[in-house]
C-alpha cells in the first residue's frame, strides 16, 4: 500500500518540522535507482526485501584508532605513539617485513580486547531500531525480531599510515540481516539506529531501491532466447537462507525504464526448496525426521529411555532411502556430554541427570545454494529495450537491456580483459583508459625447464632433493653475473641485471633473444605460459563459431584497420613471444619466467631478469600445432602471415620428432645464503682475499661464494652463497607420451599441420597415432574434438571423426540434463578452484554440439550459463571486473591495483568463489584463533586466543570447513591469497570470450560508451561492499 506521500506531510506537520529532503536518507543518481545515504557511521544498507534489510558495519578505521590508544596508555604513558613510531623505523632504514611485523603484533595484542567488545553485541536482533519520517507505524523506534550475522573481507587491510595493503590483515565488514516487526511501505524513508549510537538512511522504494536478493543478468538478454530468468533469494548468514513464501504465485514486472510503464507481467514461482535439500535424521531407529531447522536436528531423551549407545543415521534429502552416514555417541559416565565418534557430527548441548538434549549440526549436508531461490520468467518477453524488474514486496533489479545485441559488450570488455594482459606492450589510453607502459621487453635464453609439471624436475647429485623452475633459473642468474663482471655484486645483478650499462652490453651479447617479446601476462605476475597455447585455441573456436561476426576494428586495438579480425590479431600477439624465440633448428621457447614471483615489484618496476625456458621437443609439438592452427585461420585475411606460422609451424614439429633433441645432462648450480661460524672465521683470517669457500673436499657436491667481501668483512654480515648442484636428463619415455592428459598434441600438431598445409601425410600421422594418443576432457577443452568434427574432413578416419564428435555431444548432454534442475541451472552443482567456478568451461561443450547438430537446446543452455555468470547466480555478484552494475572490485591483479583508479580494469574474471578459505580470514577475520609469540615492540609472553564474534553455527572451530557457509557464498577477498582472488589467461579469461563472442550478431561494434569506457567512480561501485 503506497501511504508515504500523504503521512510525510501530515508527521511533518504534527512534529512541527519541515517534511525531510529526500537526500537526507537516500542518494540520486543518474541510473533511475537510489543507494541508501548512509553517514551516520552505519557503512550501507542493502534491502533484501520489505521484511528483511542488511546492515554492515566497517569498524576498520575504528579499530585501529582503539589500537594505538590502548598501546599508548598501556607502554607510552598515554603520550607515545608507538604506531608512528613503528613506521619513523622503516623510514630510518628499516625493512617493510619488520614493519608489517610490528603491525600484526599490535593487532594480535589488542584486537582480542577490541573485537568483541565491538561485534558481538551486533548478535542481538534488539540492538536495531529502525524509525520512519514517513511510516506512521515506524514513527516510534520498532526493534529488529531476528537477525543473522556474518563478517566478511572486502580487500586487504590498507595501512592509513604507509598507503601499503598489508600481509595477512584483511578489511573485515559485519553484516547483520535484521528481519522487521512490520513490512516496509512503498515509497517510505527510513532509518536505522544501533544501540552503538551509528545510524544509517534508506529508502523503500520498489521502483528506486534495488532489493539485493534480486538476482538477474545485468548485461542483457537476447529477445529471441527462449529462456530467460532472473531469480530472488537471499542468506542471512547465521540465520540460514531467507524464506519468503509470500511470493509464490505474487506478480512480478517487467518495467520500461525510460517511462517507467510495464511492458510484461508473470508470477513469482518457487523453484528451490533448500529444506528439500537438508538431511533428515533417525536415532536408534526411530522414524526419520526433517531437520528441524538450517543446519540442527535436536531429540530428547529422558533418563528412563537414555540408551547406552545412540545410533545415528542420515539420509540425504526427502525421500532419499539410503543412509548416507552412521555416526554412533557413547554417553560418558557422568552423563554430561558424549564421546564424539566420528568427527563429522558435534553435540552442541550438554546433558543432565534428568533429561538430555542430544543436537546434531550435520555440516556435510549444508546445501551448497544457501537460499529459497524463487524464479522469475520472462521468457515470452521479446520488447526490445532497456528495463529493470519490479517484484512487489521485494524492490527493484539492476537495470539491463533485451536485444539483439546484448553480448557484444560482454565479449568487448572480455577482450579488453585480453588487451590488458599484452606483455612487452604499451595500453594506451585511446584504447583502455586503463593505460600503462609497456614493460619485459627483454627475455634470455637459458636452460630452464619448459613446465615444471611436464618437464620432471632436475635432481640433486649428492643429495636427495629436486628443484623447478624458478630455482633453475637462479642457477641461470649465478652463472650469468661472471660473463657481466658482476661477481661481487651478486643481490643487485639479481635484482636488476640492466642496471648498469655494462652488464646490460653483455647480457645482450651473450644471452637475450633479439626482438623476443610478446604474448600474455599469466595473472597478477607476468610470466608467460605454454597453457596461454589453450587461449589461442579459445580465441580460433570463437572465430570459428561467429566468423561472421568476428570483425576488424570491432575490439578498438592498435591493430585494428589491417584486415584481420581484431580476434585474430589478438592471437597473433599472443604468439609473437613464442615464435621470435624460435631457434634456426626449429626448437622453440613455451615458458617466460623469473626466479620468483614478482611480489610488490610490479610493471616497469620488475626489473628482474625472464628467462626462456629451454626447447624440447614437447615445446616443440605444442607450438607447431597452436602455431599451425593460427596459420589456417588467418590465411582469409594475410597470406604472409600465414606462410610465416606454416613454416615456422613444420620446423618446429620436424624438431619434435627428432630424437637427436632429446634433452641430456643439464647442471644446474643454486645458490642460497648462508653463514656460519667456520665461514666467518675464514672470512676473518683471510680478510679481502677469499673468493670462494668450498665447503667439502669434493667439489661438485657444493661450493660457497662470498659477495662483496671486501665491503663487509668487519661486520661480519656479508652474505655467502653456498652452491649446490642438481642435473636433468630427459626421461627415454618422456616424449612423445609424457602427462596422460597431456600427450594429445601429438595428434594436435599434424591435424593442425595438415589443416594449414593440406598435406596428406599430416593426415596420415593422425590417422596413425589419434588412437593412442588422445585424452576426451582435454581434447574437448581445447576445442580439439570440435574441430575435427567440425572440419569432417574424408583424409582422417571416419571412426576418428565420429568418436571427437559423439566425445563432445556425450559431455555436452550431461550438462543439459544436470542444469535442468539445479538452482540457478548451472553446469555444476557446487564452485571449483582454479577456474571451474567460470562456467563458461562447461558451456563451450553446448555451444560447439549446438554448431555440429543444429539443437537448439544445446544453444539455450549456453546463454542460460551467460546468464548465471553475469549476475543470475548465488549473491548475485559478477566475478568479472565491469561487468554490469554489481561487480567485484578488489582482486589480485597489480595494474588495477597500482593505476590510480578504484575501479579495476574490465573483462578479467577471478577465481573466486571456489568453496575455500585463507587462513588469515579464518583466524583473524571471522573469528580470533591464533597463538601468538610476542618478540616485538616490548611486547613479550604467548597468548593463545579463541573468540567466537557470531553467534551459531559460527561459535566454534571448524564450522566453515563443514559447509557451514554454502559454498557458492564462500569466498572473501584477499588479494594475497591467489588461489580465490587471482585469475589466469586461459582459465578465467579467455573461456569468457567463447562464451560470449558467440552470440556476437554480424556486423555487430562497439559504440562510443564501450571505445570511450573509463573507470566508474567510487560511489558507483556497488559491488565494493558486496553481500554475502
Amino acid at each position: 500500500m503506497r501511504i508515504c506521500s500523504v503521512l510525510a506531510m501530515g508527521l511533518g506537520f504534527w512534529l512541527g518540522t519541515t517534511a525531510l529532503r529526500a537526500d537526507e536518507y537516500f542518494t540520486t543518481n543518474a541510473h533511475g535507482f537510489a543507494p541508501a545515504n548512509c553517514t551516520g557511521g552505519i557503512a550501507a544498507i542493502y534491502v533484501v526485501n520489505s521484511q528483511w534489510i542488511c546492515v554492515l558495519n566497517d569498524g576498520m578505521s575504528n579499530l585501529w584508532d582503539e589500537i594505538v590508544s590502548l598501546d599508548k596508555a598501556a607502554y607510552g604513558g598515554g603520550l607515545t605513539n608507538r604506531y608512528q613510531i613503528c613506521w619513523s623505523n622503516y623510514l630510518a632504514g628499516g625493512t617493510d617485513y619488520d614493519y608489517w611485523r610490528d603491525l600484526e603484533q599490535m593487532y594480535d595484542r589488542w584486537a582480542p580486547q577490541i573485537r568483541p567488545a565491538q561485534e558481538t553485541p551486533l548478535n542481538t536482533a534488539s540492538f536495531y531500531k529502525v524509525t520512519s519520517p514517513d511510516d506512521a507505524r515506524y514513527l516510534l523506534p520498532q526493534e529488529a525480531t531476528e537477525v543473522g550475522r556474518y563478517i566478511n573481507s572486502i580487500k586487504q587491510w590498507i595501512d592509513p599510515q604507509s598507503g601499503w595493503a598489508i600481509p595477512n590483515q584483511l578489511h573485515n565488514v559485519n553484516y547483520s540481516w535484521i528481519r522487521l516487526p512490520l513490512p516496509l511501505s512503498n515509497g517510505c524513508r527510513y532509518a536505522v539506529t544501533q544501540d552503538n549510537g551509528k545510524t544509517g538512511n534508506f529508502l523503500y522504494d520498489e521502483d528506486r531501491t534495488i532489493s539485493y536478493a534480486i538476482h538477474g543478468n545485468q548485461i542483457g538478454y537476447l529477445h529471441w532466447a527462449p529462456e530467460k530468468y532472473a531469480y530472488v533469494g537471499a542468506w542471512g548468514g547465521s540465520y540460514g537462507p531467507i524464506a519468503m513464501p509470500e511470493l509464490t504465485n505474487r506478480s512480478f514486472t517487467v518495467v520500461d525504464r525510460t517511462t517507467g510503464a510495464g511492458v510484461f507481467t508473470n508470477a513469482v514461482a518457487l523453484r528451490y526448496d533448500p529444506r528439500l535439500h537438508m538431511p533428515r535424521v533417525q536415532v536408534n531407529g526411530m522414524p526419520a525426521t526433517q531437520a528441524t531447522s538450517y543446519w540442527h536436528y535436536a531429540h530428547t531423551f529422558t533418563v528412563e529411555d537414555q540408551p547406552t549407545v545412540l545410533t545415528v543415521v542420515v539420509y540425504t534429502a526427502a525421500g532419499a532411502t539410503n543412509a548416507v552416514a552412521h555416526l554412533t555417541y557413547t554417553w560418558k559416565s557422568d552423563a554430561t556430554d558424549v564421546a564424539v565418534q566420528d568427527g563429522d557430527y558435534y553435540p552442541q548441548s550438554g546433558y543432565t541427570s534428568q533429561t538430555a538434549t542430544l543436537e546434531l549440526r550435520i555440516f556435510p549436508m549444508v546445501e551448497p545454494i544457501g537460499e529459497y531461490v524463487y524464479e522469475l520468467d520472462f521468457s515470452a518477453c521479446t520488447n526490445v529495450g532497456a528495463y529493470y524488474l519490479r517484484v512487489s514486496g521485494v524492490g527493484r533489479s539492476w537495470p539491463f537491456r533485451i536485444g539483439p545485441d546484448v553480448y557484444g559488450e560482454a565479449f568487448y570488455k572480455t577482450m579488453k580483459g585480453l588487451y590488458q594482459q599484452r606483455s612487452g606492450f604499451e595500453v594506451k589510453s585511446n584504447r583502455l583508459a586503463w593505460a600503462r607502459p609497456a614493460a619485459h621487453m627483454h627475455n634470455y635464453r637459458s636452460s630452464c625447464a619448459s613446465v615444471d609439471s611436464w618437464w620432471p624436475n632436475a635432481q640433486r647429485v649428492n643429495g636427495a632433493g629436486e628443484i623447478g623452475f624458478f630455482e633453475q633459473a637462479s642457477a641461470e642468474i649465478w652463472n650469468m653475473r661472471r660473463l657481466c663482471g658482476a661477481e661481487s655484486n651478486y643481490a643487485r645483478f639479481a635484482s636488476n641485471p640492466r642496471a648498469l650499462p655494462e652488464w646490460a652490453s653483455a647480457l645482450d651479447r651473450d644471452y637475450l633473444i633479439p626482438n623476443c617479446y610478446g604474448g600474455w601476462y599469466d595473472a597478477a605476475d607476468y610470466d608467460k605460459r605454454p597453457y596461454h597455447f589453450n587461449s589461442v585455441f579459445d580465441l580460433v573456436a570463437t572465430y570459428l563459431i561467429a566468423s561472421n561476426a568476428m570483425s576488424d576494428g570491432q575490439c578498438n586495438m592498435d591493430e585494428s584497420g589491417n584486415g584481420i579480425p581484431d580476434i585474430l590479431d589478438e592471437c597473433i600477439w599472443a604468439m609473437r613471444i613464442y615464435r621470435t624465440s624460435q631457434r634456426e633448428d626449429g626448437g622453440v621457447s613455451i615458458r617466460f619466467e623469473s626466479a620468483g614471483h614478482p611480489g610488490s615489484a610490479h610493471g616497469t618496476n620488475n626489473t628482474v631478469p625472464y628467462f626462456a625456458s629451454y626447447p624440447d621437443r614437447f615445446s616443440a609439438v605444442m607450438y607447431a600445432g597452436t602455431a599451425a592452427l593460427l596459420s589456417w585461420v588467418v590465411r582469409p585475411y594475410n597470406v604472409e602471415i600465414a606462410d610465416d606460422y606454416l613454416h615456422s609451424a613444420s620446423n618446429a614439429y620436424a624438431f619434435s620428432q627428432n630424437p637427436d633433441h632429446r634433452v641430456r645432462t643439464i647442471s644446474y648450480w643454486v645458490p642460497s645464503i648462508v653463514y656460519s661460524g667456520a665461514i666467518s672465521d675464514l672470512f676473518t683470517n683471510h680478510e679481502g682475499t677469499l673468493l670462494e669457500y668450498r665447503a667439502s673436499s669434493n667439489a661438485n657436491e657444493h661450493q660457497v661464494w662470498v659477495d662483496d667481501i671486501r665491503s663487509k668483512k668487519w661486520n661480519m654480515r656479508a652474505d655467502v652463497y653456498r652452491l649446490v648442484e642438481y642435473r636433468y636428463d630427459e626421461p627415454t619415455n618422456f616424449f612423445p607420451q609424457t602427462d596422460y592428459q597431456d600427450c594429445s598434441w601429438n595428434w594436435y600438431a599434424p591435424f593442425y599441420l595438415y589443416l594449414a598445409s593440406g598435406h596428406g601425410a599430416y593426415a596420415d600421422i593422425v590417422n596413425e597415432l589419434k588412437d593412442a594418443y588422445s585424452h576426451f576432457r582435454t581434447d574437448n577443452d581445447r576445442s580439439a574434438n570440435f574441430i575435427m568434427a567440425l572440419v569432417n574432413s574424408a583424409a582422417i578416419r571416419e571412426s576418428i571423426r565420429n568418436a571427437c564428435r559423439q566425445s563432445l555431444l556425450d559431455e555436452a548432454d550431461a550438462f543439459v540434463e544436470a542444469m535442468t534442475n539445479r538452482a540457478y541451472r548451472q553446469t555444476d552443482l557446487t564452485p571449483g578452484g582454479w577456474g571451474e567456478s567460470t562456467l563458461q568451461h562447461d558451456s563451450r561443450r553446448l555451444i560447439e554440439a549446438y554448431v555440429l547438430t543444429g539443437h537448439e537446446d544445446y544453444r539455450n543452455k549456453a546463454i542460460l550459463v551467460n546468464d548465471f555468470m553475469l549476475g543470475a547466480r548465488p549473491c548475485g555478484l559478477n566475478f568479472t571486473t565491469g561487468m554490469g552494475w554489481y561487480y567485484i572490485v578488489n582482486f589480485l591483479h597489480h595494474t588495477s591495483q597500482d593505476d590510480g583508479f578504484e575501479d579495476p580494469s574490465p573483462g578479467i574474471t577471478t577465481y573466486a568463489p571456489n568453496g575455500s578459505t585463507a587462513s588469515s580470514w579464518l583466524n583473524r577475520g571471522y573469528r580470533l584463533s591464533f597463538n601468538r609469540t610476542f618478540d616485538r615492540l616490548g611486547y613479550t609472553g604467548v597468548t593463545n586466543v579463541q573468540a567466537y564474534l557470531l553467534p551459531p553455527p559460527f561459535d566454534e572451530a571448524g564450522g566453515e570447513a563443514r559447509n557451514d557457509i554454502p559454498n557458492w557464498r564462500k569466498f572473501h577477498v584477499y588479494e594475497g591469497h591467489a588461489g580465490i582472488w587471482e585469475f589466469t589467461i586461459n582459465e578465467t579469461v579467455s573461456p569468457t570470450v567463447l562464451g560470449y563472442g558467440a552470440f556476437v550478431p554480424p556486423g555487430w561494434m562497439p559504440g562510443e560508451g564501450l571505445t570511450n569506457l573509463a573507470p566508474r567512480p567510487a560511489h558507483e561501485l556497488f559491488g565494493k561492499f558486496f553481500m554475502p
